[in-house]
């Protein structure tokens, strides 16, 4: 007889001793790289309360779901330097982030962000972990130096098959085709406006924390030495990132 998802993932959470007494729990790293270039000055507000909003999801996936241990790494960008705002922190010790710690500026460097704090992280993570990686830009790449489209394209495809997640979440482009570019096929779209950008986030954080629910059903079946495809992975979650995108462009066509 089938066990169902749902049994699956009661019995992961039933059975978080794996080894004599020492409970084992799947360590996930949410890597946010979050565009700080001048055209995001415009929704800086709503930009800021959709971070802190998928910070406060990963806190409920931390309650929820025993399994699992998530950490935090935030990299801020834009031509004046890349810098990392919170470094593989567990979420239980990051605060939201203040109006002073996000100051739009400058240009987009773009691919050496994603570059610079993938490779750094992929450094640090522990082995049998799981990288969910987002990505935030409301514009495009203009201005890296150190990496260009096949490089991250490269990077992209190669973490992808060692079980890393990829999204991508921008504005005034055509998201699905600029994530394609880099190898993520986890894209949606959103308008440089508050109320879009919110809807957006919390559109977003839905289909992450059932990425995550999936996760759990992963450990059930005890396969974690076998990487899982990142765009299967996304595949039966992905349907509201579909909607929006489909929403967006039947606006785009209204208007």
């Amino acid at each position: 007889m089938k066990t169902s998802k749902q049994e699956k993932v009661n019995k992961s959470k039933e059975t978080e001793a794996m080894k004599g007494d020492k409970i084992y729990k799947m360590k996930v790293y949410n890597l946010i790289v979050l565009d700080e270039s001048g055209s995001m000055w415009s929704i800086k507000s709503a930009a800021l309360s959709g971070l802190n909003e998928t910070l406060q999801s990963i806190r409920s996936s931390q309650t929820k779901l025993t399994t699992q241990d998530q950490y935090v790494t935030i990299v801020k960008f834009n031509s004046d330097g890349i810098r990392t705002i919170v470094n593989c922190a567990h979420i239980d010790d990051v605060e939201d982030i203040k109006s002073e710690d996000f100051e739009p500026n400058a240009c987009t460097p773009l691919y050496d962000a994603i570059g610079i704090s993938v490779n750094s992280l992929n450094a640090l993570k522990e082995e049998n972990s799981c990288v969910v990686v987002t990505i935030i830009t409301d514009g495009l790449e203009n201005s890296s130096r150190e990496y260009n489209v096949h490089s991250i394209q490269k990077l992209v495809e190669k973490l992808k098959k060692e079980g890393w997640l990829f999204s991508y979440i921008g504005a005034n482009q055509d998201a699905v085709y600029e994530a394609g570019r880099i190898g993520i096929r986890n894209a949606m779209k959103f308008e440089c406006n508050d109320e879009d950008v919110d809807r957006s986030f919390k559109a977003f954080n839905a289909v992450n924390c059932q990425a995550k629910m999936c996760l759990d059903t992963r450990m059930a079946d005890m396969d974690l030495a076998a990487p899982m495809s990142s765009d299967a992975f996304f595949m039966s979650v992905g349907a509201e990132i579909a909607e929006m995108n489909e929403k967006n462009s039947f606006a785009e066509e209204k208007d």
